[in-house]
């Protein structure tokens, strides 16, 4: 079987990205941090995979580890939420990433759902993923059909929620 190499990240839009971590960039390994000299590659960074070491020292960062597994309901509103904030950031322009372990589908879903709140439908986000990223971005078939299926409406519900 033939594998595409993918980079550790994309820029799927202008100013947005869509990334994984490096195998030495965990919690685990001793890291050498750079001090902030203004040449950092983000602004800000969502990080969704629990071992990535931080961002680095000057850069915003959200962080919410979840499974690469089913939909957890109950991990939604948060989901959602960093997808806002990404969205207001990229909105504000800018430079941000959104990353998980391989940078396919944690970062898919979150980045898809921020494509989505600009106005993108689900399929066009996904396809801007594939197109712009991998083509094994939202290999994860659960996330693909909740983004297909039931994003719209957790997405106008949260509004609803947020405006009451």
């Amino acid at each position: 079987m033939n594998y595409e190499t993918t980079p550790l990240y994309s820029e799927v839009a202008p100013n947005l990205f869509m990334g994984g971590t490096d195998d030495s960039a965990t919690i685990d390994q001793a890291q050498v941090l750079r001090h902030f000299d203004g040449s950092n590659e983000f602004d800000c960074v969502v990080t969704l995979y629990a071992w990535a070491a931080p961002a680095n020292w000057g850069v915003e960062e959200r962080r919410f580890g979840f499974p690469d597994a089913d939909i957890i309901e109950d991990y939604l509103p948060t989901i959602i939420e960093l997808a806002q904030w990404a969205h207001s950031k990229w909105a504000a322009g800018k430079r941000v990433n959104i990353r998980c372990q391989a940078g396919l589908n944690r970062s898919g879903l979150v980045t898809a759902l921020t494509l989505m709140i600009s106005g993108m439908s689900a399929d066009q986000a996904i396809d801007t993923l594939r197109e712009k990223r991998s083509t094994y971005a939202l290999c994860n078939g659960e996330y693909e059909h909740w983004l297909l299926t039931e994003a719209n409406r957790a997405l106008r519900l949260d509004l609803e929620r947020k405006s009451a």
